[in-house]
């Protein structure tokens, strides 16, 4: 199970959405009945990301799992506004979209991307009136080594080096999926 998980996880951030998404339908095979909303969600995601942006109905079958299972997952609701535009529904991704966006936390992943859409869609929708919603300014992001630690960088082996850098994408990997 965690193999086939890491090696979704890896594929995806490689870009090979193929390999990702034959690897987590693999995970949700493996969870059977136990399979959670992300699993779902994180298939859907990789399966629409394999097919350039199309939320195919193999897609659309995952998003209604995990969303079965978690009417609040956040990524679920992000491409199910996806497909609704894709279908020719604006009023539904409308919707769907500007309730996501007043329920998530500023840091999400898929606000700015949101903030950004949902004006013109908005109108497409027919809400000439809409206002995007006043929303907290996102945490810092973490930060990265500091100077002292690249200059300590340098006198490193390449070994040392290489561990310290996995380190880091490990930490950022972790807060990723957490988010």
């Amino acid at each position: 199970m965690r193999g086939h998980m890491l090696l979704a996880r890896n594929e995806a951030a490689l870009g090979n959405f193929t390999e990702a998404y034959a690897a987590q339908e693999r995970v949700l095979e493996l969870r059977g009945d136990g399979a959670t909303a992300q699993d779902y969600a994180d298939y859907a995601e990789m399966l629409v990301m394999a097919a350039g942006g199309y939320v195919s109905p193999e897609a659309e079958a995952a998003l209604a799992a995990a969303l079965e299972r978690d009417p609040r997952n956040g990524v679920a609701r992000y491409y199910l506004g996806v497909m609704f535009r894709q279908i020719g529904r604006p009023d539904r991704a409308f919707t769907t979209w500007d309730r996501l966006l007043r329920e998530s936390r500023p840091e999400a992943p898929w606000v700015p991307a949101l903030r950004q859409q949902l004006p013109e869609l908005a109108a497409r929708a027919g809400r000439t009136d809409y206002q995007l919603p006043e929303m907290a300014t996102p945490a810092p992001a973490a930060p990265g080594p500091t100077a002292e630690q690249m200059a300590e960088a340098e006198n490193m082996s390449e070994e040392e080096r290489t561990a310290m850098v996995r380190g880091m994408v490990d930490s950022l990997a972790q807060r990723l999926a957490q988010d």
